[in-house]
């Protein structure tokens, strides 16, 4: 009971927003979602000052939506993060479903999280929210930061207003570039319970080295049906990734050194920071990747970000780079790299049906200094 109450009094008096807050918050939010609109600027802040309860009418109502976004977002199109602070003032924070599906926390634990954060405060008066918003919007015109639909979108704020209510939708430009699955946690219920258990968890999650004499699996399946990103790079200079469904896996020199070799042709982009890096990775992802793999594989890194829009989080070690949603990564240093040339093929018609442009591919001999797991799905049991 002394708990509800520290968090009911906490809530209820409206924080005291300066325009220096209200300006870090907005270049934060610009920064990080370049698509967003006013009306999403305007839901994150009045979910910090109103919370959830808008959201709860019938509990079993609420856990079926919750029930059936689980079970139809991809968590490949989710943002990276897992939380994130709502509004100027953080009283609330958005608890992402990614958290959900990569198993760090139960549903029922945030279900319950949830009610109790909508449930556990008094809802502050659309009156003061009103006068919280119409400061925080003047900033904003100061601001001059060229927001698409503004005008539009500040009348249909100022109409939900008019009425009594304060409830939006994200804008339809920020769901489909940031698919948001979140729900609304009373900040100390955050700090206190689901905090600890996500940190906790994605410390046991994390990937563990292992001994590539005790990997099981089936390296045709692995690279022509699964496919691989080839990446290569680094923090400084920049880095690039591809998809491959060619290359092999096996034995060469030394003391029969576990090697992969892969084929990169002169016009991919990534070959450029092959050529320049001393190591590369592959990385093998989860089958909920697939549109994204195929993505990677046909569009190019000098037009654009194409590992932020495939929603991919980059992690720089190893002497190289691979991603965070990988479910195996390879780590490979470079042994040998040479052209295929034409006059080393058997068959004329091999070159006609893969190389009408004589573009032939440089193959990559790769010496596998270290492979990363997620899980024992790759291990001999």
């Amino acid at each position: 009971m002394n708990r509800i109450f520290l968090i009911l009094l906490s809530l209820v008096s409206a924080p005291v927003v300066s325009a220096r807050d209200i300006q870090s918050f907005i270049n934060d939010q610009l920064r990080a979602y370049p698509e967003m609109r006013l009306i999403d600027i305007y839901k994150s802040c009045f979910q910090d000052y109103m919370g959830a309860e808008h959201m709860v009418t019938d509990r079993k109502a609420v856990e079926e939506y919750l029930d059936e976004e689980i079970g139809t977002s991809n968590v490949a199109d989710m943002q990276p993060w897992y939380y994130e602070p709502c509004g100027i003032k953080g009283r609330y924070v958005r608890v992402s479903i990614r958290a959900i599906k990569e198993n760090l926390i139960s549903k029922e634990v945030l279900f319950d999280a949830f009610m109790r954060s909508a449930n556990a405060v008094k809802l502050p008066s659309v009156k003061s929210w009103k006068r919280n918003w119409k400061k925080i919007v003047r900033t904003i015109d100061k601001m001059e930061i060229g927001l698409p639909n503004y005008e539009e979108d500040r009348q249909l704020i100022d109409s939900i207003l008019s009425e009594g209510k304060y409830a939006i939708s994200h804008s339809q430009e920020y769901k489909d570039a940031y698919h948001p699955h979140y729900r609304i946690i009373e900040r100390t219920i955050f700090e206190n319970e689901l905090r600890p258990m996500i940190e906790k968890s994605k410390t046991e999650n994390i990937m563990k080295e292992i001994n590539y004499r005790e990997m099981k699996f089936n390296p045709f399946n692995l690279l022509g049906r699964e496919w691989m990103l080839l990446s290569a790079g680094n923090e400084q200079d920049g880095c690039n990734t591809m998809t491959i469904s060619w290359g092999h896996m096996g034995s060469l020199w030394g003391n029969n050194d576990p090697t992969v070799v892969v084929y990169i042709r002169p016009s991919r982009y990534t070959k450029t920071f092959v050529d320049r890096e001393e190591y590369f990775t592959l990385c093998v992802m989860d089958e909920s990747f697939k549109s994204q793999m195929a993505y990677l594989g046909s569009v190019s890194g000098r037009d654009e970000d194409k590992i932020t829009k495939a929603g991919l989080t980059r992690v720089f070690a190893d002497n190289s780079i691979y991603f965070a949603e990988a479910k195996m990564v390879i780590i490979c240093r470079k042994m040998y790299a040479s052209e295929l040339q034409e006059s080393g093929f058997m068959s004329q018609e091999t070159i006609a049906r893969n190389y009408p442009e004589k573009d032939f591919h440089t193959m990559y001999v790769g010496k596998i200094e270290k492979i990363l797991a997620r899980d024992g799905e790759y291990l001999r049991k």
